[in-house]
């Protein structure tokens, strides 16, 4: 496993790695935690991600993303 930073700018390089992780928060804070966050399309997005957000991923040697 390994962590990377993705900042704002590089999201475009990331794509299937930032996909991915919006994907794991619907399941995460949607389904097991049962919050009340939008989720569309299979996929949980906020108004901080319109932000220049730095994500911090712990991602898995195969590149499944875990955190």
């Amino acid at each position: 496993m390994r962590a990377i930073a993705v900042r704002s700018e590089d999201r475009g390089a990331f794509g299937d790695v930032i996909a991915d992780m919006h994907r794991l928060r619907a399941r995460v804070f949607g389904g097991r935690l049962g919050w009340d966050v939008e989720i569309a399309d299979g996929v949980e997005s906020d108004r901080y991600d319109q932000l220049n957000a730095v994500y911090i991923l712990a991602v898995a040697e195969r590149g499944l993303v875990l955190g």
